[in-house]
Protein backbone atom coordinates (compact mmCIF):
# COMPACT_ATOMS: atom_id res chain seq x y z
CA UNK A 1 0.00 0.00 0.00
CA UNK A 2 2.57 2.93 0.94
CA UNK A 3 4.69 1.53 -2.13
CA UNK A 4 1.95 2.06 -4.04
CA UNK A 5 0.82 5.68 -2.48
CA UNK A 6 4.07 6.82 -3.44
CA UNK A 7 3.87 5.66 -6.87
CA UNK A 8 0.68 7.54 -7.39
CA UNK A 9 2.55 10.58 -5.91
CA UNK A 10 5.26 10.32 -8.12
CA UNK A 11 3.35 10.89 -11.24
CA UNK A 12 1.95 14.08 -10.40
CA UNK A 13 3.13 16.81 -12.68
CA UNK A 14 5.12 19.09 -10.08
CA UNK A 15 7.81 16.42 -8.75
CA UNK A 16 9.72 13.66 -10.44
CA UNK A 17 11.41 12.07 -6.91
CA UNK A 18 9.82 12.02 -3.19
CA UNK A 19 11.62 14.07 -0.73
CA UNK A 20 11.69 13.93 3.25
CA UNK A 21 8.86 16.00 3.21
CA UNK A 22 6.66 14.02 0.89
CA UNK A 23 7.76 10.77 2.90
CA UNK A 24 6.48 12.46 5.96
CA UNK A 25 3.20 13.57 4.43
CA UNK A 26 2.41 10.09 3.01
CA UNK A 27 3.24 8.28 7.08
CA UNK A 28 0.74 11.00 8.15
CA UNK A 29 -1.99 9.64 5.83
CA UNK A 30 -0.95 6.10 5.97
CA UNK A 31 -1.65 6.90 9.75
CA UNK A 32 -5.06 8.70 9.28
CA UNK A 33 -6.09 5.60 6.55
CA UNK A 34 -4.84 3.36 9.50
CA UNK A 35 -6.57 4.80 12.42
CA UNK A 36 -10.06 5.03 10.11
CA UNK A 37 -9.69 1.23 9.60
CA UNK A 38 -9.28 1.34 5.65
CA UNK A 39 -5.21 0.66 6.11
CA UNK A 40 -4.24 -2.67 7.91
CA UNK A 41 -1.91 -2.31 10.41
CA UNK A 42 1.00 -4.41 8.98
CA UNK A 43 0.52 -2.56 5.70
CA UNK A 44 1.68 1.13 7.58
CA UNK A 45 5.24 0.56 7.31
CA UNK A 46 9.10 -1.60 7.96
CA UNK A 47 11.16 -0.93 10.51
CA UNK A 48 13.63 0.75 8.64
CA UNK A 49 11.46 3.29 7.31
CA UNK A 50 9.87 3.83 10.79
CA UNK A 51 13.66 4.06 11.75
CA UNK A 52 14.62 6.66 8.76
CA UNK A 53 11.41 8.76 9.95
CA UNK A 54 12.09 8.94 13.39
CA UNK A 55 15.80 10.15 12.26
CA UNK A 56 14.50 12.38 9.40
CA UNK A 57 12.36 13.99 12.29
CA UNK A 58 15.10 14.61 14.51
CA UNK A 59 17.30 15.85 12.25
CA UNK A 60 14.35 18.76 11.22
CA UNK A 61 13.93 19.58 13.86
CA UNK A 62 17.36 20.29 15.05
CA UNK A 63 17.96 22.10 11.50
CA UNK A 64 14.79 24.41 11.91
CA UNK A 65 14.50 24.41 15.68
CA UNK A 66 17.51 24.09 17.69
CA UNK A 67 19.72 26.09 14.74
CA UNK A 68 22.32 22.81 14.25
CA UNK A 69 24.43 23.12 11.81
CA UNK A 70 24.23 20.12 9.01
CA UNK A 71 27.82 19.18 9.53
CA UNK A 72 27.48 18.14 13.10
CA UNK A 73 24.33 16.19 12.53
CA UNK A 74 26.21 14.68 9.92
CA UNK A 75 28.16 13.02 12.86
CA UNK A 76 24.97 12.93 14.98
CA UNK A 77 22.20 10.85 13.36
CA UNK A 78 24.41 7.73 12.18
CA UNK A 79 24.67 7.40 16.43
CA UNK A 80 20.85 7.74 16.59
CA UNK A 81 20.35 5.10 13.88
CA UNK A 82 22.39 3.00 15.92
CA UNK A 83 20.65 3.57 18.83
CA UNK A 84 17.29 2.48 17.17
CA UNK A 85 18.34 -0.73 15.34
CA UNK A 86 19.88 -1.70 18.62
CA UNK A 87 17.03 -1.53 20.58
CA UNK A 88 13.92 -2.17 18.19
CA UNK A 89 16.08 -4.75 16.15
CA UNK A 90 13.39 -5.07 13.04
CA UNK A 91 10.78 -4.54 15.49
CA UNK A 92 8.13 -1.70 15.93
CA UNK A 93 9.53 1.71 17.50
CA UNK A 94 7.74 2.31 20.39
CA UNK A 95 9.59 5.26 21.68
CA UNK A 96 7.52 5.22 24.71
CA UNK A 97 8.63 2.35 25.98
CA UNK A 98 12.24 3.35 26.58
CA UNK A 99 13.44 2.80 30.21
CA UNK A 100 17.04 4.32 31.82
CA UNK A 101 18.45 0.54 31.03
CA UNK A 102 18.39 0.71 27.74
CA UNK A 103 20.19 4.53 27.65
CA UNK A 104 22.95 3.55 29.62
CA UNK A 105 23.38 -0.12 28.07
CA UNK A 106 23.68 0.94 24.74
CA UNK A 107 26.47 3.51 25.73
CA UNK A 108 28.34 0.97 27.76
CA UNK A 109 28.02 -1.41 24.69
CA UNK A 110 29.38 0.66 22.27
CA UNK A 111 32.18 2.57 24.01
CA UNK A 112 34.41 -0.10 24.28
CA UNK A 113 34.86 -0.04 20.34
CA UNK A 114 35.01 3.72 20.24
CA UNK A 115 37.74 5.86 20.51
CA UNK A 116 37.21 8.92 23.50
CA UNK A 117 36.54 11.57 20.75
CA UNK A 118 33.77 9.11 18.95
CA UNK A 119 31.90 8.33 22.62
CA UNK A 120 31.40 11.52 23.46
CA UNK A 121 29.69 12.68 20.10
CA UNK A 122 27.70 9.52 20.78
CA UNK A 123 26.69 10.58 24.27
CA UNK A 124 26.27 14.50 22.95
CA UNK A 125 23.74 13.10 20.06
CA UNK A 126 22.26 10.66 22.73
CA UNK A 127 21.42 13.41 25.20
CA UNK A 128 19.94 15.79 22.29
CA UNK A 129 17.85 13.24 20.67
CA UNK A 130 16.14 12.08 24.28
CA UNK A 131 15.41 16.09 25.03
CA UNK A 132 14.08 16.29 21.45
CA UNK A 133 11.86 12.69 22.13
CA UNK A 134 11.12 14.60 25.61
CA UNK A 135 9.69 17.87 24.41
CA UNK A 136 7.78 16.95 21.43
CA UNK A 137 6.10 14.46 23.89
CA UNK A 138 7.35 10.98 22.41
CA UNK A 139 7.83 10.32 26.16
CA UNK A 140 7.03 11.61 28.89
CA UNK A 141 10.38 11.18 31.18
CA UNK A 142 13.80 13.21 30.51
CA UNK A 143 16.33 10.47 30.39
CA UNK A 144 18.85 12.87 29.33
CA UNK A 145 20.40 12.80 32.54
CA UNK A 146 20.29 9.34 32.44
CA UNK A 147 23.22 8.83 29.58
CA UNK A 148 26.75 8.21 31.17
CA UNK A 149 29.37 10.87 31.54
CA UNK A 150 32.47 10.18 29.48
CA UNK A 151 35.72 9.75 31.64
CA UNK A 152 38.11 12.93 30.79
CA UNK A 153 41.27 12.01 33.47
CA UNK A 154 43.31 14.87 34.42
CA UNK A 155 46.04 15.83 32.26
CA UNK A 156 45.05 13.45 29.86
CA UNK A 157 44.68 15.65 27.18
CA UNK A 158 46.27 19.07 25.72
CA UNK A 159 45.07 21.85 28.06
CA UNK A 160 41.79 23.39 27.46
CA UNK A 161 42.32 26.87 28.75
CA UNK A 162 45.04 29.71 29.87
CA UNK A 163 44.66 31.62 32.79
CA UNK A 164 44.37 35.48 32.82
CA UNK A 165 48.28 36.13 33.06
CA UNK A 166 49.04 33.78 30.54
CA UNK A 167 47.26 35.27 27.79
CA UNK A 168 48.52 38.75 28.76
CA UNK A 169 52.37 37.42 28.39
CA UNK A 170 51.37 35.35 25.13
CA UNK A 171 49.86 38.92 24.05
CA UNK A 172 52.97 41.08 25.23
CA UNK A 173 55.65 38.84 23.56
CA UNK A 174 53.73 38.61 19.89
CA UNK A 175 56.15 39.86 17.29
CA UNK A 176 54.28 42.75 15.83
CA UNK A 177 57.44 43.90 13.36
CA UNK A 178 56.14 42.10 10.96
CA UNK A 179 52.83 41.87 8.55
CA UNK A 180 52.27 38.38 9.52
CA UNK A 181 52.92 39.42 13.63
CA UNK A 182 50.90 42.10 12.86
CA UNK A 183 47.87 40.06 11.77
CA UNK A 184 48.47 37.07 14.46
CA UNK A 185 48.57 39.63 17.35
CA UNK A 186 44.84 41.15 15.73
CA UNK A 187 43.65 37.27 15.38
CA UNK A 188 45.14 36.95 19.38
CA UNK A 189 43.14 39.67 20.36
CA UNK A 190 39.61 38.81 18.76
CA UNK A 191 40.24 35.60 20.61
CA UNK A 192 40.96 36.79 23.86
CA UNK A 193 39.27 40.35 24.12
CA UNK A 194 35.71 38.97 22.54
CA UNK A 195 35.63 34.98 22.89
CA UNK A 196 35.54 34.27 19.19
CA UNK A 197 35.95 30.69 18.00
CA UNK A 198 39.02 30.07 16.12
CA UNK A 199 36.62 29.93 12.92
CA UNK A 200 35.07 32.47 13.42
CA UNK A 201 38.62 35.03 13.42
CA UNK A 202 39.21 33.41 10.45
CA UNK A 203 35.85 34.05 8.48
CA UNK A 204 35.44 37.36 9.37
CA UNK A 205 34.72 39.46 6.73
CA UNK A 206 35.58 43.25 5.94
CA UNK A 207 31.71 43.68 5.35
CA UNK A 208 31.52 42.78 9.04
CA UNK A 209 33.33 45.70 10.40
CA UNK A 210 31.19 48.63 11.34
CA UNK A 211 33.68 51.21 12.57
CA UNK A 212 31.45 54.22 12.38
CA UNK A 213 29.07 52.07 14.58
CA UNK A 214 31.87 50.94 16.22
CA UNK A 215 30.94 46.90 16.30
CA UNK A 216 31.69 43.86 13.96
CA UNK A 217 28.83 40.78 13.07
CA UNK A 218 30.33 37.33 13.93
CA UNK A 219 28.59 34.98 12.45
CA UNK A 220 28.50 31.62 13.90
CA UNK A 221 27.53 28.08 13.24
CA UNK A 222 24.03 27.19 12.12
CA UNK A 223 23.36 30.40 9.88
CA UNK A 224 23.00 32.28 13.34
CA UNK A 225 25.28 35.78 13.71
CA UNK A 226 25.68 38.36 16.77
CA UNK A 227 26.93 41.62 17.10
CA UNK A 228 29.72 42.86 19.15
CA UNK A 229 31.08 46.10 19.92
CA UNK A 230 35.09 46.47 19.46
CA UNK A 231 37.17 46.85 22.10
CA UNK A 232 39.50 49.98 21.80
CA UNK A 233 42.88 47.77 21.49
CA UNK A 234 41.06 45.15 19.14
CA UNK A 235 40.30 48.00 16.87
CA UNK A 236 43.65 49.68 16.59
CA UNK A 237 45.38 45.93 15.95
CA UNK A 238 42.81 45.41 13.33
CA UNK A 239 43.41 49.19 11.81
CA UNK A 240 47.07 48.26 11.94
CA UNK A 241 47.12 45.16 10.44
CA UNK A 242 44.94 46.44 7.64
CA UNK A 243 46.81 49.66 6.78
CA UNK A 244 50.16 47.97 7.32
CA UNK A 245 50.13 44.14 6.68
CA UNK A 246 47.44 42.68 5.18
CA UNK A 247 48.25 41.87 1.47
CA UNK A 248 46.37 43.59 -1.63
CA UNK A 249 44.06 40.72 -2.85
CA UNK A 250 40.47 40.50 -3.95
CA UNK A 251 39.60 37.97 -0.94
CA UNK A 252 37.38 39.88 1.16
CA UNK A 253 37.73 37.92 4.19
CA UNK A 254 39.84 40.06 6.75
CA UNK A 255 42.94 38.10 7.61
CA UNK A 256 44.79 36.85 4.05
CA UNK A 257 47.71 33.98 4.06
CA UNK A 258 50.86 35.19 4.10
CA UNK A 259 52.66 33.72 1.11
CA UNK A 260 50.49 32.96 -1.80
CA UNK A 261 48.09 31.68 -2.53
CA UNK A 262 46.58 35.40 -0.85
CA UNK A 263 43.44 34.06 0.26
CA UNK A 264 42.00 33.43 3.92
CA UNK A 265 42.08 30.33 5.43
CA UNK A 266 40.05 27.65 4.87
CA UNK A 267 40.00 26.41 8.15
CA UNK A 268 41.88 27.25 11.12
CA UNK A 269 43.86 24.60 13.09
CA UNK A 270 44.45 25.18 16.92
CA UNK A 271 46.08 24.08 19.95
CA UNK A 272 44.75 25.37 22.51
CA UNK A 273 41.18 26.72 23.06
CA UNK A 274 39.25 28.09 25.94
CA UNK A 275 36.75 30.40 27.00
CA UNK A 276 39.45 33.00 26.74
CA UNK A 277 41.48 32.19 24.50
CA UNK A 278 42.81 30.07 21.78
CA UNK A 279 46.21 29.25 20.76
CA UNK A 280 45.76 29.15 16.94
CA UNK A 281 48.23 27.86 14.36
CA UNK A 282 47.84 30.42 11.79
CA UNK A 283 50.76 29.08 9.38
CA UNK A 284 51.96 31.69 6.89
Amino acid sequence: MQNCLIGIFCMAPRARTVGQDDRRALQKMLAWLQKIGVVPATCFSSPVSQRKTVVDDFEQYMLRQRGLSPTTLKVYLPYISLFLRQRFGEGTIELETLVAHDIIAFVQRNSRSLGQSSVQHLVTALRAFLRYLRHTGKISIDFAACVPSVANWSFSTLPKGLLPTQVEQILDNCERATSIGRRNYAMLLLLARLGLRAGEVAALTLDDIDWEQGHITVRSKGGRWTRLPIPQDVGKAISDYLSNGRPLCTDRRVFIRGHAPRTGFSASTWCFCGRQIGIVGFGN
